[in-house]
């Protein structure tokens, strides 16, 4: 809850300030063109902070929340000076002379909180919004049906409330059929205390199929000085998955029942994850699956002789307009994917 009044507060100052440098050049008389190139770059720059939010490197992750509200606040400018430029244009045409003056600016500070508000709710009512996404692979290499799980990237206790992850569990203990549920990595992060990891974990000792863990790049708080530091050990966390029957699967293979083979990867951010010629599935006649929890190693699904691959991370580029981007240069966010024989299924 901290972590969401801090963005709302990151918002509200970033979008003053930005009101305040968009007074300032609004003062100035300028050309249409140059006010094109304003808002162009502005949008630019929009892009830039949402991709660095989603994938912006470690050494500026203290920077988050500030980045964030920045983003907020960039489209609150951008959708005011629309609605603010066709409001405009509609005195123009009716004869009216549109005012630039105190009160105007004042609207336009007041439609970019507004505007900024409404982006920030949406975005946080979308994150607590959890629905599951069946899909099916049909393969002559089992026999019988077999029905599993696939929970990843819910960084509990910054981004999705226990709330949710309570219901999402219990709609997972009511599926019928269940053989195992997998765990995807990033089920916690940086910002989740001991109590929170040890919580969320609690909730997955109520399945009453085996369950399986794989590391996301966050789940160990190996980064986590921009966040005061690491608020569980290693051993800690280890121990509070074995309490509650989690097994991890870290460059290790289960078989499940006699005709399918599941390998956890441990995570690419990992210099200990072993190379994909050490973990190469043997017998070709079982159905073998990959969960890793990054999607992007395409030849080491090739190579890992895999027929399924499951892995989650990409959050499906959740910060617009990064997905639109994303699909017209078909970089996979989102969806099933195929790289040699192996099917991949990136959630």
């Amino acid at each position: 809850m901290k972590e969401k009044i801090f963005l709302i507060v990151c918002t509200v100052i970033a979008a003053v300030v930005v009101w305040f440098i968009r007074t300032r050049i609004n003062r100035k008389r300028i050309s249409p063109v140059i006010a094109v190139a304003i808002y162009l770059a502005e949008f630019v720059l929009f892009f830039i902070i949402a991709f660095l939010l989603l994938a912006g490197p470690e050494q500026i992750w203290f920077l988050n929340f500030p980045l964030a509200g920045l983003y907020m606040a960039l489209f609150g400018d951008m959708a005011s000076g629309i609605v603010l430029t066709i409001c405009g244009f509609i005195c123009k045409k009716s004869g009216q002379k549109p005012e630039h003056n105190t009160k105007s600016r004042f609207v336009k500070l007041v439609l970019s909180l507004l505007f900024s508000f409404l982006f920030t709710a949406y975005g946080m009512i979308n994150m607590e919004t959890v629905s599951a996404d069946y899909h099916v692979c049909e393969t002559a290499k089992v026999s019988e049906s077999v029905r599993f799980a696939f929970l990843s990237d819910v960084h509990a206790g910054s981004a999705q409330s226990f709330g949710t992850l309570e219901k999402a569990v219990e709609q997972i203990c009511s599926e019928k059929d269940l053989q195992f549920v997998v765990l995807g990595g990033d089920i916690t992060d940086e910002y989740s205390s001991k109590e929170d990891m040890e919580k969320v974990y609690s909730l997955f000792g109520r399945i009453p199929v085996p369950v399986y863990f794989v590391y996301g790049n966050h789940d160990r708080q190996e980064n986590a000085e921009f966040a005061h530091g690491r608020k569980y050990t290693q051993a800690e966390f280890e121990n509070t998955l074995a309490e509650n029957h989690v097994t991890i699967l870290s460059d290790e293979f289960v078989e499940i029942g006699s005709e399918i083979v599941v390998l956890g990867r441990e995570d690419a951010s990992c210099k200990n994850r072993k190379p994909v010629e050490e973990l190469v599935f043997k017998d070709m006649s079982k159905f073998n699956i990959v969960f890793d929890h990054q999607p992007h190693e395409h030849k080491d699904i090739i190579q890992s002789n895999a027929d399924l691959q499951v892995s989650g991370h990409s959050h499906s580029a959740q910060f617009w307009p990064l997905q639109f981007f994303y699909n017209v240069f078909r970089y996979e966010t989102q969806g099933e994917y195929c790289f040699g024989n192996t099917k991949k299924e990136n959630l």
